[in-house]
């Protein structure tokens, strides 16, 4: 289930095709096999977005998931590359 484009789960769709095969976090951490993580953690958003989804059935998912007052980030991001 897609509710919005921001956030992790558009994250991971959009990392899944490139075939990252190592991922280097902060703190010298870092994992191996990529896309079994991502393709798992994507599947596991897309769930529980839909069960909760299952508890809010009259409203919209942005309703649910921002705050009003919150700007989505990957939003607010463009506009300020935009502007730059």
């Amino acid at each position: 289930m897609r509710c919005s484009d921001e956030g992790h789960a558009e994250a991971y769709r959009n990392v899944l095709p490139l075939g990252i095969t190592l991922n280097l976090g902060g703190h010298s951490s870092h994992f191996q096999n990529c896309t079994d993580l991502y393709r798992a953690s994507l599947r596991n958003i897309e769930g529980i977005t839909a069960r909760l989804m299952g508890f809010f059935v009259e409203k919209d998912p942005h309703e649910i998931f921002l705050r009003k007052c919150f700007t989505p980030s990957a939003e607010r991001v463009r506009q300020l590359m935009e502007n730059s």
